[in-house]
């Protein structure tokens, strides 16, 4: 039987699919969450308790683990996971994604500067530190711009600026949910881009993407804030702009 760790947020809503999934294929699955579950003591060495803000500690806890136990695969659920998961994956001989990838995912500037030299297109950016002018660097990308944490995910501190004074408030206001999240202080400013918004779910299974779904974004995202709301598929959207934005995620 596969023994299967599965990464578990506690503030995942995924969890259930994934349960279910690992049931279907008969694998042994042993939790790991980043809090205490109220059933661990049932679950005993099949539940673990990490802390994925630490990956390098996390990652070596999974590898001690897996010398007790042997594990077949990591499977990180969502976002938070997905460092820790390529470095225990690796020094267990495991398959995985490039630690090098895994981290772009968790840093907004490094994924643009990745898109960048891979020539995507994308909205004009720049990373704003602790010092930084927020005022002129959204001068030198445009009206509106967006200012964004690095790390964080489901439009958590993004917000819309149409000026100056704006911008300013949104970098503290996005700065204070990032700190608070975890985080850093780290900011990015980015040119707005006004349109419908589409989210695309997918596979990347030997390099090649295998699309799951296009969502369309129906309620308008035009700020300052943009909520996660509702998603909706099949996407409504032509199915030549559809084919578009699937080609450019899988550029991507």
């Amino acid at each position: 039987m596969a023994r299967i760790l599965l990464l578990l947020p506690t503030e995942t809503y995924r969890a259930s699919d994934f349960l279910e999934a690992a049931t279907a294929l008969r694998a042994e699955v042993v939790v790991a969450t980043d809090r205490r579950l109220a059933i661990s003591s049932v679950l005993g060495e099949r539940a673990v308790h990490l802390d994925l803000s630490n990956p390098e500690a996390s990652a070596r806890k999974i590898v001690e683990l897996a010398r007790r136990d042997h594990l077949d695969a990591i499977v990180p659920v969502d976002d938070q996971g997905v460092v820790v998961a390529a470095l225990a994956a690796k020094r267990l001989g495991l398959r995985h994604n490039p630690i090098e990838a895994a981290l772009a995912t968790r840093d907004k500037a490094a994924m643009r500067d990745s898109l960048g030299a891979a020539k995507i297109r994308q909205p004009d950016y720049r990373l704003a530190i602790a010092d930084s002018d927020i005022g002129a660097l959204a001068d030198s990308v445009g009206w509106p711009c967006v200012i964004k944490p690095l790390s964080l995910a489901a439009s958590r501190g993004v917000i819309r600026a149409d000026n100056r004074v704006e911008a300013i408030a949104a970098a503290q206001r996005a700065r204070g949910i990032s700190i608070a999240a975890g985080g850093d202080d780290r900011l990015l400013v980015e040119r707005y881009l006004p349109g419908e918004e589409v989210a695309v779910e997918g596979l990347l299974l030997g390099g090649a993407l295998d699309v799951l779904a296009v969502f369309d974004k129906p309620d308008p995202l035009e700020g300052p804030y943009f909520e996660e709301t509702l998603y909706v598929t099949p996407s409504r959207l032509p199915e030549a702009v559809v084919e578009a934005i699937t080609q450019t995620t899988a550029a991507a």
